[in-house]
């Protein structure tokens, strides 16, 4: 049994089955990662049974590194991958895909202290309200350096990005790009999300909006197809406005490494951008 402080070793694989599902951390501060470092190889496939993690009052830091989760569905409650609450916790290299839930398709934190560092979101839905991805309640959320693509609420006023109930989040050099339904970022009257080099675009129901609108066009922000190569890897072509040194000088934006030679804006066009979110 895992102790305060322990860390915990996944070797390559595809993990399934009960046990390696609705794992709760509880009273614990321990580390969980891949061994390779790569997602794509440390796969939880929830089956669309339970979510991956819930992890609550953890009484110190909880660390969830280079760990792919996928096809998480909660029965009618939130985070489709990861709950959190009363926890400080940092998700890094994970790569979270094809999850559902009644609120927040990916993660959802309350009354957590979060950090989220080149991790992949993909095809995440919430189904009943609120964020598509991530939601943040009572909470302080910094995000770096990921990639958010094809989420989906049932709702156009909500966000892949949802930052409500007194929250605070910081957003730096991150994409996200292709909503199915609602905004890139939404953020209730009492709460504040503060954005640097970040990348919204194609976003069913608005980018840079709202309160949000004013932040467009400054701190190295803007608006720009991200020029996926033809992949479910979200890798981006060395053309992208989202490559190093970035069309604002920020740097690399989003998750992922350059893939692919130049492409052609034109041949690309927005149609087949939205392919890769399907």
């Amino acid at each position: 049994m895992a102790t305060d402080g322990d860390t915990l070793i996944l070797g390559d694989g595809v993990f399934r089955g009960e046990g390696n599902r609705g794992i709760e951390i509880v009273l614990k501060w321990i580390g969980i990662r891949s061994e390779s470092g790569d997602p794509s190889r440390c796969v939880i496939d929830c089956e669309g049974v339970d979510r991956a993690f819930l992890v609550r009052y953890a009484g110190g830091l909880v660390v969830l590194e280079g760990l792919g989760i996928r096809n998480g569905l909660p029965d009618q409650d939130f985070g489709g991958a990861i709950a959190c609450v009363h926890t400080e916790i940092e998700l890094r290299n994970c790569d979270v895909r094809d999850c559902t839930a009644w609120q927040a398709g990916a993660c959802h934190f309350q009354s957590s202290e979060v950090t989220i560092e080149k991790c992949v979101f993909a095809r995440n839905q919430s189904t009943l309200v609120n964020a598509g991805a991530l939601l943040a309640v009572w909470s302080n959320l910094a995000i770096r350096r990921c990639t958010i693509v094809g989420t989906g609420t049932p709702s156009s006023e909500y966000g892949a990005i949802t930052v409500a109930l007194q929250s605070h989040a910081e957003v730096i050099g991150s994409l996200v790009t292709g909503t199915t339904t609602g905004r890139g970022v939404w953020v209730s009257d009492d709460s504040d999300v503060t954005l640097s080099c970040t990348d919204l675009f194609g976003n069913q129901d608005g980018d840079w909006v709202g309160p949000i609108a004013d932040q467009a066009d400054v701190s190295g922000n803007f608006s720009a197809d991200p020029l996926f190569c033809d992949s479910e890897e979200y890798e981006i072509a060395a053309d992208s406005p989202c490559a190093p040194p970035g069309i604002t000088g920020c740097g690399p934006v989003g998750a992922k490494i350059v893939g692919c030679g130049p492409l052609s804006i034109e041949e690309l066009g927005w149609a087949r951008v939205k392919a890769f979110y399907r």
